[in-house]
């Protein structure tokens, strides 16, 4: 059925309404939003636009229904400009509109809900109107939120052992929503790999506390929104959550309307600072030139085109000193501008530091050449390493050595990837003493500790002390996992020839399993990503098995034995650690740019696909269980 032949068949029927644009409670996608929504005695149409990456598929599947306030369900008839259950690809624009058709609405409903399912990335939209009349919000009758004080500054950061508490709530929860939430919460030397999983109630409350021994960023997910706070040691952080305003916030159909309230509230510890640091994000995120899209990231890299470290290095503290005026004429107490300040002299250290690797992923952008070509290469052996007084304008710098740094956002990157600036600062400065280089010891001391290298007692006892009970407690964990993975079993090492050829690596480890359908994950112990994913698989894993599909996982030497070793004992499956140079070799044979890359064998021995990046459990799941067959 064609969109114009199911616009006239409706414009025949008795129409009971027409919502253009209509409002939305709340979004698990930004993907897809709805365009209008006809009413009428046969039928409930949705007209919706998608927005996705060129030439990739989308699809709606063929449980998607309607739910109404009373909870009726109403699944999905039929569909117009896409088939359901069936992929559909994008157009080069990224845009497309099609419709889906279900059965009539009570005459009463006000609002509605599209479901796809439960399923990862689906499409489901809570609360979308079916009036003209504006959505209005009412925050909880216990909740009072902290006016904005603008006189603040910022108090010298809690530094103590206790217990952090955050406490929150959903606006307008309803059942069929997610139960959980993502949690980021992590000090500011270590960077956050995985996140806590917050149960919601169903009154839309939730509650965590964590042990934190100074100022934490709390960076909190629900649904297709991010939400920032902070918490400290004995203190109570609240935040309420408005989806509403997320939605309309980042919606392409109705970002100019008027805003429903506020994206968040907040309450208790630093609550001030959250509520304006909110406020001024915005415009803090166009100072900054913050990458929000790939278009913003492909204009960077032109930019980058032809010039030199120095060259680079001086446009890019021209942009910071920019950034750092726009922020002094912000409208905000001192504390707010302290805290951007800061957040922008480390995004543009950032950018300093990594000068070099931004060179070479704009010269190979520009140039059109893949990571492995001979051009690329020759290019980076023209590289020249950094001269001592390339970081010299950082001598200006000094707040990132007051306590104030625990404040800002990207503090924790900083400590983790500032370990290369120490020689420099030292000079710069004219001082290795003050909270910037405790960060950076204790952040040093957890990456030996996430690598699988435990420390000993005087290298703990070089830490920080006010730091020293986070980092010992870690070392602890890291030991019992140690002892306890030695007893784990359900996985082997694969050994090969040590004459064998690059070519002939794959073939070799395959062919042990031709009859079985085979994933291969190359990964590193270094890439969250992998880890993370790994994590995600588990529960799926021994049902595939069971199934007779095999698991083979692929490191290299840049993955740490002892890491190595201590990782795989939780992944069951063969694994082979090989050299740099053969790992290199198979990810550019499959044409992988990147890790994790999942290729996915078939029982002849034969690659049927490939995937760079986590798709999620699902994806794999189906993906095997369709090469059983």
């Amino acid at each position: 059925m064609s969109l114009l032949f199911l616009t006239a068949a409706t414009s025949l029927a008795n129409n009971r309404g027409v919502i253009d644009t209509p409002a939305v409670r709340a979004a698990g996608t930004r993907s897809v939003e709805i365009g209008r929504v006809e009413l009428t005695d046969t039928a409930t149409v949705l007209h919706i636009k998608a927005y996705y990456r060129p030439r990739n598929w989308i699809q709606f599947a063929k449980t998607t229904h309607l739910v109404d306030e009373q909870g009726t369900k109403y699944p999905v008839r039929s569909a117009a400009g896409l088939q359901l259950g069936e992929h559909f690809w994008m157009p080069d624009s990224g845009e497309a509109e099609f419709a889906l058709i279900f059965p009539p609405l009570p005459p009463k409903a006000t609002s509605v809900d599209l479901i796809e399912g439960d399923m990862p990335g689906a499409f489901n939209l809570w609360g979308i109107a079916l009036t003209k009349d504006p959505l209005t919000i009412s925050l909880p009758k216990d909740f009072k939120e902290t006016p904005v004080d603008k006189k603040a500054t910022l108090p010298p950061p809690v530094v103590k052992q206790g217990i952090a508490l955050l406490r929150g709530a959903i606006l307008d929860y309803r059942a069929g929503m997610p139960t959980t939430l993502s949690a980021y919460i992590y000090p500011p030397f270590k960077l956050a790999d995985s996140a806590q999983n917050v149960t919601i109630q169903p009154d839309g409350t939730f509650e965590l506390s964590t042990d934190a021994c100074t100022v934490y960023q709390a960076n909190l997910r629900f649904m297709d929104g991010f939400y920032n706070c902070f918490v400290a040691p004995g203190e109570i952080t609240t935040i309420v959550i408005n989806p509403a305003e997320n939605t309309r916030k980042h919606s392409r159909l109705r970002g100019a309307a008027k805003p429903i309230g506020k994206p968040a509230y907040y309450a208790g510890y630093m609550a001030s600072l959250s509520r304006e640091l909110a406020d001024h994000d915005a415009a803090f995120r166009v100072l900054r030139k913050s990458l929000e899209t790939e278009a913003d990231y492909e204009a960077l890299l032109k930019s980058l085109d032809g010039k030199s470290e120095i060259e680079l290095r001086d446009e890019w503290l021209a942009q910071c000193r920019s950034a750092c005026d726009g922020i002094a004429a912000f409208d905000a107490s001192p504390a707010c501008k302290e805290t951007m300040r800061i957040a922008a002299e480390i995004g543009y250290i950032q950018r300093l530091t990594m000068v070099q690797s931004w060179m070479m992923r704009a010269y190979a952008s520009n140039h059109h050449l893949k990571r492995d070509s001979d051009s690329l290469i020759a290019y980076g052996k023209t590289l020249k390493p950094l001269q001592e007084d390339y970081f010299a304008p950082l001598s200006t710098f000094t707040e990132l050595n007051t306590p104030a740094i625990v404040y800002a956002t990207d503090c924790a990157v900083m400590a983790y990837s500032g370990g290369s600036l120490v020689p420099w600062l030292r000079k710069e400065w004219g001082t290795d003493q003050g909270i910037f280089f405790e960060l950076v010891k204790t952040s040093r001391a957890l990456e030996a500790i996430e690598q699988y290298h435990p420390l000993d007692a005087d290298q703990l006892a070089e830490i920080p002390e006010a730091y020293r009970p986070y980092v010992r407690q870690e070392n602890e964990k890291l030991q019992a996992t140690i002892e306890a993975n030695k007893k784990k079993t359900g996985y082997t090492v694969g050994v090969l020839p040590d004459s064998i050829r690059d070519e002939d690596i794959l073939p070799t480890i395959l062919r042990k399993y031709k009859g079985h359908p085979v994933l291969v994950d190359i990964w590193g112990t270094w890439c969250a990503p992998c880890r993370e994913a790994n994590k995600m698989l588990q529960p799926v894993k021994p049902a595939l098995m069971d199934s007779g599909i095999a698991f083979v996982y692929i490191a290299g030497e840049n993955s740490p034995l002892g890491a190595w070793n201590s990782m795989i004992a939780d992944l069951h499956g063969e694994h082979y650690r090989l050299t740099d140079a053969q790992w290199n070799f198979i990810l550019r044979s499959v044409e992988g740019n990147g890790v994790p890359t999942y290729i996915f064998v078939d029982k002849d021995g034969h690659i049927n696909s490939k995937q760079v990046g986590f798709p999620g459990p699902d994806f794999v799941k189906n993906r095997l269980m369709e090469l059983t067959k």
